[in-house]
């Protein structure tokens, strides 16, 4: 399982720069970061090191924000990989409600999926042969 913090920022410039430079400042590795826009605020979307002091360090600068469990696997780096995990997914009508990727150097990349239920979507993916990814791993 990984937690991913997902924040909420105004779209002002600067405000992500802003975020970032508050974990930085602790020491915390930002592994991924995904941002969507409105017209007036963002949500950020991150997997990084020291969740807990993450979100803490965020909530005491003024941001609200939380952590969700997510599910990550690891796959090769290959379009192959991705589509055989949305078919093993699709295939127990588990919905997607969003997905991004870590790149790794090592010729595999981390699939991060926000699902409803992700003790389920872990169970079909490592039926399917894929390696959860570990929150404990990913520094």
């Amino acid at each position: 399982m990984l937690r991913q913090l997902s924040v909420f920022i105004e779209n002002n410039q600067g405000s992500l720069a802003d975020l970032t430079q508050a974990l930085e400042s602790k020491g915390i590795i930002i592994h991924s970061l995904a941002l969507a826009d409105a017209s007036r605020f963002g949500v950020v979307r991150a997997i990084v090191s020291q969740p807990d002091l993450a979100l803490q360090t965020l909530q005491e600068a003024g941001y609200s924000g939380c952590l969700t469990e997510v599910v990550g696997v690891k796959a090769p780096d290959e379009s192959a990989g991705l589509t055989a995990a949305l078919r093993a997914l699709g295939e127990h009508a588990i919905d997607i409600e969003y997905l991004y990727m870590i790149k790794a150097t090592d010729g595999v990349r981390t699939l991060v999926f926000g699902v409803a239920d992700t003790a389920r979507s872990e169970a079909v993916l490592s039926e399917a042969g894929y390696e959860l990814a570990q929150e404990s791993k990913m520094d």
